[in-house]
């Protein structure tokens, strides 16, 4: 064993083994280890932490996460899976991410942070909130010192808004002059592809944004994409639309009209999982986890689509057709 503790002693060193010291750093595979590792701590009892954030100068307050209830970010997801959601099987299931995931799921956070943060220091106005919680019981509302909802109480809605800004002064509006509106914040981060493809709000984003909308009774989303390869914002404020609250609310009502049934398959048959109209929920992709009751509690029949083998490997295969083979007899 030897420590090296300074300039002189690692250039004393042969130029294989300076070498290898470089390349078994494993820096990046250190840390994709770590992130794979990662998960969440399952809070038992609330309690007092040093807060990480501030150099331990002060003290937060943490409490077990409860899953129950309409989770605003995944309205655009399995009717099960929110069946799941509302009976409360998500506080004892977590999403097992890879670490490259939990890489990008952690960016994410530290974007969302820094634009609250430049929000708190005014650069939407005086009037910027961030992280404004949504709550289904007046207890827990009380409990947080919160405003009651009476739409999340009724639709069981438990969500954070990224931001809501009150009172911003937009001026010249037509026949009126300057007036004054509050508007709903909701920040996301898109690799450059992604963004160069935008031209407005994803619909999936725009079925999360409505929740928040109808809930606070707030006229209009504003939605951030920032493109975390070039360090770019595209801004999309977008009003309130009543044919997809129309589509989210048909889906909430369908979900809770279920939630008193004990089988998962009978609340939610497999013709309306994502087992059936879209696998990939199910199993996950490169940016998005494997649902967290997939194959734990919940068992969907995932329909592997036919394999279609391209044209010019047929071709390589079975050569040119030959001509004149005559009339092929249809049975």
């Amino acid at each position: 064993r030897m420590i090296i503790n300074s300039i002189r002693q690692f250039l004393s060193l042969t130029s294989q083994q300076q070498a290898d010291i470089l390349n078994g750093l494993r820096t990046k595979e250190n840390l994709f280890e770590w992130l794979e590792k990662k998960k969440p701590k399952l809070e038992i009892e609330p309690h007092w932490v040093t807060c990480n954030k501030c150099s331990g100068k002060g003290q937060i307050f943490i409490e077990p996460r409860d899953n129950n209830g309409i989770h605003a970010s995944q309205i655009h997801l399995c009717k099960r899976k929110l069946w799941f959601d509302v009976k409360g099987y998500g506080n004892h299931h977590q999403s097992e991410n890879s670490g490259k995931l939990n890489l990008i799921f952690d960016h994410g956070t530290a974007l969302h942070e820094m634009l609250q943060n430049y929000g708190s220091k005014g650069a939407w106005g005086a009037n910027y909130f961030p992280e404004v919680k949504l709550l289904p019981t007046e207890e827990q509302c009380l409990a947080k010192g919160t405003p009651v909802y009476p739409l999340a109480i009724k639709y069981q809605v438990k969500s954070s808004v990224d931001a809501v800004v009150r009172l911003i002064p937009v001026e010249n509006v037509t026949g009126i002059g300057t007036i004054y509106i509050d508007v709903v914040h909701e920040y996301k981060s898109i690799g450059s592809n992604g963004y160069n493809q935008l031209t407005q709000a994803k619909a999936v984003h725009k079925m999360q944004g409505i929740v928040y909308q109808a809930v606070l009774d707030i006229p209009i989303t504003v939605f951030i994409y920032y493109d975390k390869d070039h360090d770019d914002l595209k801004c999309y404020p977008t009003k309130f639309d009543g044919y997809v609250w129309a589509e989210v609310e048909d889906k909430i009502q369908e979900v809770l009209f279920m939630a008193d049934q004990e089988d998962a398959k009978e609340a939610i048959p497999d013709h309306k999982s994502a087992g059936i109209l879209n696998p990939s929920e199910c199993t996950g992709g490169a940016y998005s986890s494997a649902c967290m009751y997939y194959k734990k509690i919940c068992f969907p029949p995932i329909e592997v689509p036919d394999v279609i083998i391209p044209a010019e490997v047929v071709k390589k295969k079975l050569g040119r057709p030959k001509k004149n083979v005559g009339t092929p007899i249809l049975s």
